[in-house]
């Protein structure tokens, strides 16, 4: 069952976040009900989340982003760039899916097929081409209302990859309830401070400064800090059916 406990609203990015996944759901004709019912939760608890009430916890988010078809990456847009109908559907129930949404029923290996694509582009791209710098005083950031705060390390969007630095606050964890859930693609991550326990499947390892991991999504998986200080790790989830 995925968690289903509130937590307090920590700012206005949390209102950002319900209102983009509001206006996804609604584009992708979707009811409150109907959407709690496949992903586990109360219609209350989805409610909460949209109206800017509550912040998700992470296995909820990813369980949203995941049947929703759009990325986290694209969830973290601020609330200016809010989706539009035109985002999603065109003439009498097609979808188009621009960038941040994925298609769902894609052949095998095509957003490997994509991301290959963009990786030869970049390869293309003049030496005076300008690095896109994102300062540390202005990342796009969800804080999750329970001890864990992800901070987008990009500029700009990217739908095959999300780049973070994942904040865990002593006591704090990717679910309320010790249920690990798993999802599509690959995560490769190492921690940079303090300690960070991972759960994958059966097997369990605590992590610290310098130790790195790499696994597939989709084995069920939750993280929590047990220890006394605030743990950070740089967090690459790579989104897809193969790994890098």
């Amino acid at each position: 069952m995925t968690d289903t406990t509130a937590h307090p609203a920590p700012d206005s990015r949390t209102t950002a976040l319900g209102t983009r996944l509001r206006a996804v759901r609604q584009e992708r004709g979707e009811s409150v009900r109907g959407l709690a019912r496949k992903l586990g939760c109360s219609a209350s608890l989805l409610s909460q989340i949209e109206l800017g009430k509550t912040a998700p916890s992470v296995g909820v988010l990813y369980s949203l982003a995941n049947e929703l078809d759009v990325s986290i990456d694209f969830l973290l847009r601020p609330e200016a760039d809010a989706p539009s109908a035109g985002d999603f559907t065109a003439g009498q129930g097609q979808r188009t899916h621009p960038a941040g949404t994925r298609a769902k029923g894609r052949p095998p290996g095509s957003i490997t097929a994509m991301a290959s694509e963009g990786f030869r582009s970049l390869r293309q791209l003049p030496p005076s081409y300008q690095a896109q710098i994102q300062r540390a005083d202005s990342r796009r950031a969800i804080d999750f209302g329970n001890g864990v705060r992800w901070e987008r390390l990009t500029t700009t969007s990217n739908a095959q990859v999300d780049f973070l630095e994942i904040v865990y606050e002593p006591g704090g964890s990717s679910t309320e309830d010790d249920h690990s859930a798993g999802h599509e693609g690959f995560e490769y991550g190492v921690v940079t401070a303090g300690a960070l326990t991972i759960r994958t499947g059966n097997e369990e390892y605590v992590l610290g400064p310098g130790d790195s991991i790499a696994f597939n999504s989709v084995t069920p998986h939750v993280f929590r800090n047990a220890g006394t200080t605030t743990a950070r790790a740089i967090w690459f989830v790579v989104h897809g059916d193969r790994p890098l």
